[in-house]
């Protein structure tokens, strides 16, 4: 679970709407009663002594159980934002991933197919405006009456 969550903000910064939804979502009742021990703080830097610039990124700082950190920068789209919270209780989470063996091989042949698509696609519609150019058969003129 979560220990403790503190979102660093300023109402005038660009993205401050996210965080104060994040901070809203964090102290209902419902997340209260789910994680009881979470510690939800919300630093408006407007009223405080610090008094940071408006262009200040808000910035939402977890503490998780298992000891890792992390600051989250320019919040967007909040459900977005809580689902990588929720993965990240998972330790896993911040574990280095090991890279396949057969990664680069598997890259190039994605590459030549998606290459030999685009050659196609454009050859179909090279194919299609020859077809439209053309007035009608051979030797006819659309403009003879």
């Amino acid at each position: 679970g979560i220990k403790r969550l503190v979102i660093k903000t300023t109402h005038l910064a660009p993205k401050a709407g996210s965080s104060y939804d994040l901070w809203r979502r964090a102290t209902t009742k419902f997340a209260k009663d789910s994680n009881p021990d979470c510690k939800v703080e919300l630093v408006d830097f407007t009223e405080s002594p610090h008094n940071l610039p408006p262009t200040t990124t808000p910035v939402a700082e977890i503490t998780y159980e298992h000891g890792v950190t992390e600051e989250i920068e320019a919040m967007g789209f909040v459900p977005d934002l809580i689902r990588r919270i929720s993965d990240a209780k998972d330790p896993k989470f911040f574990a280095p991933v090991e890279e396949d063996e057969n990664w680069e091989k598997e890259m190039d042949e994605i590459y030549e197919i998606a290459i030999a698509r685009m050659k196609e696609k454009a050859a179909e519609k090279k194919r299609r405006r020859k077809q439209q150019a053309k007035p009608g058969k051979r030797g006819e003129s659309i403009f003879e009456i």
